[in-house]
């Protein structure tokens, strides 16, 4: 109800004096205005999506069907699964891993947290985990490792932004304002993986090579190529160099 209406009941409530009849009238005339909406008001609504024209690291983005990835089907096919057992499980149980404690610890503490408190103690978590290659790990040239295979046997730059982006979905973080986006790091010369977040109007990055949790625009040296979550892929293009 706007504040202007509100007034005029409550300035007309004042003048008519201290009579219990005029009072209850006008006392009366509130609550038709303010009881509705009160009933009506129902929860808090929920944090706007990632608008589609918002890019990441200065790139606008082109959406598609997701296909045509068939590590991060798989990936998805397996891992609200995984992060079920971790989150329930107990450490010593046959199939649950050793770190699961650390994992339902670091749940536990962040419920309710500020989202960029999340984010931060959640990257800062996962970057412990030592950087291993596919192919030490698995014997292959590429890998994308679910959340359960990444607390077991650590993993590359993707494993580190799938494993993220299963815990703040965890945390409910809606997976529409998430993103994997793989890219070219300029100054390494080599390809890279990290995760996007949008959180209240901004583009944050959670990425391995550091603990810091910045603004996308912070990097100027990532050329992303694409990026995916589990509805949609995105082809980027520079939007300005």
């Amino acid at each position: 109800m706007p504040s202007a209406c509100l007034y005029v009941l409550y300035a007309g409530l004042k003048s008519l004096g201290k009579g219990r009849a005029r009072r209850a009238f006008w006392l009366t005339l509130l609550a038709a205005f303010l009881l509705p909406g009160l009933a009506n008001a129902g929860p808090a609504p929920a944090p706007a999506e990632w608008p589609g024209n918002v890019g990441v690291f200065n790139t606008m983005t082109f959406k598609s069907a997701l296909r045509g990835l068939p590590q991060w089907e798989r990936v998805m096919r397996r891992s609200d699964k995984e992060i079920e057992l971790l989150s329930t499980c107990t450490p010593g149980d046959r199939g649950c891993p050793a770190a699961a404690a650390r994992w339902q610890k670091l749940m536990e503490e962040l419920k309710g947290q500020p989202a960029m408190k999340q984010l931060q103690e959640v990257s800062k978590f996962f970057n412990t985990w030592p950087y291993r290659t596919d192919k030490d790990i698995y014997g292959v040239s590429d890998y994308w490792a679910t959340p359960l295979e990444f607390v077991r046997n650590a993993g590359d730059c993707e494993d580190y932004s799938i494993v993220k982006y299963y815990a703040l979905k965890r945390l409910g973080f809606n997976a529409n304002n998430m993103r994997i986006v793989a890219l070219m790091d300029r100054i390494l010369n080599i390809g890279h993986a990290i995760l996007a977040v949008y959180v209240d109007g901004q583009v944050y990055v959670l990425d391995n090579q550091t603990n810091g949790v910045y603004p996308d625009s912070r990097f100027r040296h990532y050329d992303p190529q694409y990026s995916v979550n589990e509805f949609f892929k995105w082809a980027h293009v520079p939007a300005r160099r």
